[in-house]
């Protein structure tokens, strides 16, 4: 069945949606995933102590899209999750995080492919949150039966396991996540709790400690003959894996395949670690890298049309900048009371966007004009759609150099009024 235009809200929207079928079948798979896994016990609402908030519970729905946005083969997701807005802090959970690693870390790891001989591939760990356990020392946890299965009138879940939506599962699944790592012989960095690195020494004659250094990386690697080397596949001598963690995506960057295969059956014993190929397409960004010249871009064209398109500007005219440089900026004269709630979280969607926009860029660059404006000004908000639309096409690139990571953008100094921002 074509499936409709929207997605379903509600587990009752998508049982009368004319893919209702595809639905189901996706609850069904769920379901299944979780109960495989041991996730929760039934219980009847009888048998739970008086007092005991019971957390509430909800079917997602969602359409699985590829990189160009047209439907996969698999297209109905669902998913069960709970309503952790419920929870109470000290009572349910104690400490809450999410393992997101910083955009400077993704470029940096992905520029690093421009160097000969190094590849990085994207892994998915399947329903990650699942896979770790709740932590003992805290009261027991209670959830409602999924809609469409156990009746919630009469029974309820005993959680045993961390579902999607409570407030400490993200953690709970890093902390998981770091203890497959380590036992893999992976250290965290100090610098970022989310890459974890290991380097071996790769050759045979000369049994050495790995030097390292990430910010000069290919004048710390000799290449080696093929007699000469522990591992015959990486042509350096070390083998490097560095493991990149941005919640339950990972980036595996190496120079050593077979090191890489050991890391994914080492993680294959505990959660079921899917090989996405080549990293092409990671958080809305597509990167490609030139085989010949090793040149690596990063395009958020795919991003900027939804962005364009969600606010109705896919024909405006484009404009190279939003705002003349020379443009002495200056506060609103006449501030309305109160203004338009609809109209201002409109605007604060848009910066949002244009925020996330500029993290992949120097954050020099576009930082600065987007913060100037949305301090000074809101009411010129279709200047920022009219400049990404015409900066869609370009992308960033990094080209294989001898030094590592040469961009081309300008240093803060060439930008007056961030240079006095970080004076201040």
């Amino acid at each position: 069945m074509m499936p409709t235009a929207t997605e379903p809200n509600h587990y009752k929207d998508a049982m009368k949606a004319p893919d209702s079928a595809d639905w189901k079948a996706a609850c069904d798979i769920e379901m299944k995933k979780l109960r495989e896994r041991n996730c929760w016990t039934v219980v009847k609402r009888t048998d739970i102590p008086k007092g005991t908030r019971v957390m509430g519970g909800r079917w997602t729905f969602k359409y699985k899209r590829d990189e160009t946005g047209a439907l996969s083969k698999v297209s109905h997701r669902s998913r069960n999750v709970t309503k952790g807005f419920t929870q109470i802090k000290n009572v349910h959970y104690f400490e809450s995080f999410a393992p997101v690693a910083s955009f400077v870390t993704l470029r940096l790891v992905f520029a690093l492919t421009a160097l000969p001989n190094f590849h990085v591939n994207h892994y998915d760990v399947s329903v990650a949150f699942i896979e770790s356990d709740l932590d003992e020392s805290t009261p027991p946890v209670y959830c409602e039966c999924a809609e469409g299965y156990e009746d919630p009138r009469e029974y309820a879940y005993l959680l045993h396991k961390s579902l999607y939506g409570m407030i400490q599962s993200p953690r709970a699944w890093y902390q998981l996540w770091c203890t497959i790592c380590t036992s893999f012989g992976l250290q965290k960095l100090v610098t970022d709790g989310c890459v974890h690195v290991k380097y071996v020494n790769n050759k045979k004659t000369k049994q050495q400690k790995p030097k390292i250094n990430l910010n000069d990386l290919a004048r710390h690697l000799t290449p080696l003959p093929v007699h000469d080397r522990i591992y015959p596949d990486c042509p350096h001598d070390t083998a490097i894996l560095i493991v990149v963690t941005y919640v339950d995506d990972n980036l595996a960057f190496s120079n050593c395949e077979t090191m890489r295969h050991q890391f994914a059956a080492h993680c294959n014993k505990r959660v079921r670690f899917n090989d996405e190929g080549p990293a092409r397409w990671y958080l809305g960004t597509q990167y490609d890298r030139d085989p010949i010249t090793g040149a690596v871009s990063a395009s958020q064209e795919l991003y900027i049309n939804k962005l364009l398109a969600r606010w109705h500007m896919s024909d405006c005219n484009p404009t190279k900048i939003p705002c003349k440089l020379d443009e002495i900026l200056t506060l609103l004269q006449q501030v309305p009371a109160t203004p338009d709630p609809a109209l201002l979280r409109d605007y604060k969607e848009l910066i949002g966007s244009l925020l996330f926009l500029q993290t992949l860029h120097d954050p020099r660059d576009q930082l600065d004009r987007i913060s100037s404006r949305t301090i000074h000004d809101q009411s010129r908000r279709a200047t920022h759609g009219r400049c990404e639309k015409g900066t869609a096409i370009p992308s960033i690139s990094q080209e294989s150099t001898s030094s590592m990571v040469r961009y081309r953008q300008r240093p803060a100094g060439h930008y007056p009024r961030l240079r006095r921002r970080f004076l201040r």
